[in-house]
C-alpha cells in the first residue's frame, strides 16, 4: 500500500541496458521485467477489460473501437534481421530474438483479437496509428529527451498515408457509418 505510482510506472518500464533492473523487498526477492516483454502495446490487457466487461458492453454500447498507437511499422516480417560482418554473425542470435520477439507478440495479439471480436456479438474495429520515420535513419531514439527534430518527425508522421487512413476510419466510426 505504500507503493507510489510513480515507482510502479517506473518499474514497468524496466528496459534492459537503458534502464536498471527492480527488485521488489519481498521473501523471496522479485526481480520486476519490462511489461513490454509479454505485451509491449498493452493490447492483452484491452482484450481481457473487453472481456471481463463484455455483457455491459453489449447491453450499453453499439460496439468498441480499440485504438493503438505504435513507436514502429506493424507486421516487418518481409525485413529479416541480416547479418553483414563478423561481429554480426556472433551477436545475430541474439539480435535475431529481440528482432523477432515484437512480430511473435503481434502475430500473437492479432491471432486472441481476431477470436475477441467474433466473441463480442457487437461490432469490434481495432484502429492502428505508428510512428513511420521518413526515412530510416530519422528515428527516435529510445530516450526520455527527445530533440527537437525527433518531436517534428514523429508529429510529421501524423500525416503518413496509413495515419490518415486511421484518421478517417475513425471519423466513420464516430459518425457511425
Amino acid at each position: 500500500m505504500n507503493l507510489r505510482l510513480l515507482t510502479a510506472l517506473r518499474m514497468n518500464a524496466t528496459f534492459p541496458y537503458v534502464l536498471p533492473n527492480v527488485w521488489l523487498p519481498t521473501r523471496p526477492v522479485v526481480d520486476v521485467m519490462d511489461a513490454g516483454f509479454r505485451d509491449n502495446f498493452g493490447e492483452l490487457n484491452a482484450i481481457r477489460f473487453l472481456s471481463a466487461f463484455r455483457e455491459w458492453l453489449r447491453e450499453n454500447t453499439g460496439g468498441v473501437v480499440l485504438l493503438q498507437i505504435r513507436d514502429r511499422k506493424a507486421g516487418g516480417w518481409e525485413n529479416p534481421y541480416e547479418a553483414n560482418d563478423i561481429t554480426e554473425i556472433i551477436t545475430k542470435p541474439l539480435l535475431l530474438l529481440q528482432d523477432n520477439w515484437y512480430k511473435m507478440q503481434e502475430y500473437n495479439q492479432d491471432d486472441l483479437l481476431s477470436l475477441s471480436q467474433n466473441a463480442m456479438g457487437i461490432p469490434f474495429r481495432k484502429l492502428v496509428f505508428q510512428y513511420v520515420p521518413k526515412t530510416e535513419d530519422a528515428g527516435a531514439a529510445l530516450n526520455f529527451h527527445l530533440t527537437k527534430q525527433e518531436k517534428l518527425n514523429i508529429t510529421g508522421a501524423l500525416d503518413n498515408i496509413d495515419n490518415q487512413r486511421a484518421f478517417q476510419q475513425f471519423r466513420r466510426l464516430a459518425n457511425g457509418l
